[in-house]
């Protein structure tokens, strides 16, 4: 991890961002292995706290009336650390364009082997249009363009479900609301987790995600979480807002069989 990412750096910002983690009894499943929606979440912490390092923030852009949307996210996973053992996440600002910012971060396991890399797109909001605003008006780093490259065909704009072999609805409550006032998106992979009975996950795990969040969802607002299967091991997801028909979410999900995925542990 020795490339050079931001192209000028005046204050000497730590370039790579790296946490560890340990992972708790209550980040895990009953195979007491750590879920992906517990993985989104300490991605987003080193997200945060980086973003605070580079004075990106959000206690910096608030006092702007300005706000980080996540708005596209690529995982991809060959195993999940276990309760007791250690995550590492290395996290890097790796681009951005006319309105988006990128983001890219590598997993490794506490023996340094990667276990799982992701990109995410993300854009800012102002608090009282709700608008997306230029990188221009609150960037103030520079980072090297070429290196987003590596995750962009996954951050792509994804088709609704087409279809619905499954379908529930959702009315959103206190516990999914963050700190921006909107359901939080990780709260949206845990629906459409959630949508898979439980022999499902039992003989699964999810290997590969790609997701689009398109709109913001509020307290009270009643949702349809759906999906179509394409495969054997790809669905297609999609979470409709009831009250307009809006998709506030669209996602592909890729699983292996567990068999497969302790094969690839035990590398």
């Amino acid at each position: 991890m020795s490339m050079k990412v931001l192209k000028h750096n005046p204050k000497n910002f730590t370039e790579i961002w790296q946490d560890v983690y340990p992972i708790h009894a209550y980040q895990v499943d009953v195979e007491r292995r750590l879920t992906a929606p517990m993985l989104c979440r300490v991605m987003e912490e080193s997200a945060w706290r980086h973003a605070e390092h580079l004075e990106l923030g959000f206690s910096h852009l608030q006092e702007k009336g300005l706000v980080w949307v996540l708005a596209r996210l690529y995982l991809k996973i060959d195993a999940y650390p276990l309760w007791g053992d250690q995550l590492h996440v290395h996290t890097f600002p790796s681009g951005s364009d006319r309105l988006f910012c990128y983001r890219d971060f590598q997993l490794s396991d506490q023996t340094g082997k990667t276990i799982g890399e992701a990109g995410t797109s993300w854009f800012v909001i102002d608090t009282v249009a709700r608008k997306p605003q230029s990188t221009r008006s609150y960037m103030t780093l520079e980072s090297h363009d070429d290196l987003v490259q590596k995750h962009l065909g996954q951050l792509k704009k994804l088709p609704a479900a087409g279809g619905q072999d499954h379908s529930d609805t959702i009315r959103v409550r206190y516990q999914d609301i963050d700190i921006n006032g909107h359901v939080n998106n990780v709260r949206y992979l845990d629906w459409m987790l959630d949508s898979f009975r439980l022999h499902f996950h039992q003989q699964h795990r999810l290997r590969e995600l790609q997701i689009n969040f398109l709109a913001e969802s509020f307290y009270e607002d009643q949702l349809q979480v759906v999906y179509a299967q394409l495969n054997d091991r790809t669905f297609r997801h999609e979470i409709v807002r009831l009250s307009d028909q809006i998709a506030v979410c669209r996602a592909v999900t890729g699983w292996v069989p567990n068999a497969d995925f302790g094969m690839r542990n035990a590398e």
